[in-house]
């Protein structure tokens, strides 16, 4: 069996006065490779939307996984017709943390976020153990090779600069 360290995973974004965890001046997300890597990322500019940082982060439109434990995952919308390489782990992590069903293959990046009353939010602290042990799991049972240290490697996006 091999074992997975974590580099590096932002704080979480803090609460705000209306006690919405996650809500803080930046996005913090999770994107999981067709590759099976893992990253955790913070946006870097405050004043993007979530809906403009998650089609980046997939490479086009969104199409919405619900999932339990107040975590969504967004897929490319399009990402069959692209023919998006397929996604093994990401798609694993979403049928172990889903309240319902899950399509049987994903396809190209998933970007994993929290939510709090139906609106996208940074992932928590607990949401990220949650995401990193999904995806440890994932990993084992789909026997894809991510490399010895790929979870969790902190990045920026590098849109606003």
């Amino acid at each position: 069996m091999r074992i997975f360290t974590v580099l590096s995973v932002p704080d979480p974004a803090p609460a705000t006065s209306d006690g919405a965890p996650g809500r803080g001046d930046r996005l913090v997300y999770a994107v999981v490779a067709p590759d099976g890597q893992l990253t955790f990322t913070r946006a870097t500019d405050p004043t993007a939307d979530s809906l403009e940082i998650l089609q980046n982060a997939v490479g086009g439109l969104i199409d919405l996984v619900r999932l339990e434990h107040h975590l969504d995952a967004y897929v490319n919308d399009e990402g069959l017709l692209l023919r998006l390489p397929p996604n093994p782990v990401g798609t694993a992590m979403c049928q172990l943390l889903a309240d319902g069903y899950v399509q049987a293959l994903l396809v190209g990046p998933i970007v994993f976020v929290g939510e709090y009353d139906d609106e996208t939010v940074s992932l928590t602290g607990g949401q990220r153990r949650l995401v990193i042990d999904a995806w440890s799991e994932a990993i084992a049972a789909t026997s894809v090779d991510a490399g010895p240290d790929s979870a969790g490697e902190e990045s920026d996006d590098d849109r606003s600069e």
